[in-house]
């Protein structure tokens, strides 16, 4: 059997000098829940909740051919663990997932002793989630209004995907206005002042980075950025314009608590 991929900010935790023997991260993250209690019947009201944050722990053994190579071994743990919210990429199956992770702490056991090798113990402080290394697109041609369709998002936990509506052609009239409705989440986004008027222009909507452009333009917008959640999701897209075709584009990551 294999060893598990581990890597922070792309430095292994998995080789012949440093050698992780347990990894703690399939537990659920830590939710925070917003109480209000109720003084009169007692008792208390869930006004709102939602993952916060997990921490992850890495124990293992840094392994040395003498002391002064274990040392050095030791400081370059040390200097490799010191950059804020990078990557720390877990192999996962046959897939690997993502966490964007800061290290809030390492131990070393001080009571071994040994020459050559000794044990170590990360924490590492991550956002909820992780994500897979493979992107999922979802792509549908649009030349009417309003369309509607579905999609089926895979993973445990609703991702932050990049939506993207690109005229193929030259319509009859410009496009200057386009709404996305998720209809099982109950969001929608809307964006006006549009003058998608030629082959090739795009209106984009990147949820994770929170950003909307017209092409290479940020543009104002109405409601929020859309959310999803994992299984079958309907969405409803409507588009002011005439004599268009339009590519809508969906891009994912799987997304995993």
């Amino acid at each position: 059997m294999s060893a598990t991929t581990i890597t922070f900010d792309n430095f292994s935790l998995q080789d012949s000098t440093y050698r992780t023997e347990n990894i703690t991260y399939r537990h659920l993250a830590h939710k925070t829940i917003t109480e209000k209690e109720e003084p009169r019947r007692g008792g208390f009201d869930i006004v709102n909740t939602f993952y916060s944050r997990k921490e992850i722990r890495i124990d293992g053994w840094i392994m040395a051919a003498n002391k002064q190579a274990l040392r050095v071994a030791i400081d370059g743990l040390k200097k490799a663990l010191v950059p804020d919210e990078k990557d720390l990429v877990i192999g996962y199956g046959d897939d690997i997932i993502k966490h964007k992770a800061t290290v809030s702490s390492m131990e070393v056991n001080e009571e071994h002793h040994h020459i050559t090798r000794i044990p170590f113990s990360i924490a590492f402080l991550t956002l909820p989630w992780g994500t897979s290394s493979n992107s999922i697109t979802d792509s549908k041609t649009i030349t009417s209004s309003p369309y509607n369709s579905s999609i089926n998002i895979t993973g445990s936990y609703g991702p932050f995907p990049v939506l993207k509506w690109q005229v193929s052609g030259t319509p009859s009239s410009a496009i200057t206005t386009i709404r996305f409705e998720n209809t099982t989440s109950g969001c929608f986004i809307e964006v006006e002042g549009l003058n998608l008027n030629a082959d090739g222009k795009f209106l984009e909507v990147d949820v994770e980075k929170m950003t909307v452009k017209e092409n290479t333009t940020n543009v104002d917008f109405k409601g929020v950025f859309p959310s999803f959640l994992t299984g079958s999701n309907s969405y409803m897209t409507t588009i002011t314009g005439s004599g268009f075709t339009v590519t809508q584009t969906i891009v994912y990551f799987p997304t995993y608590l």
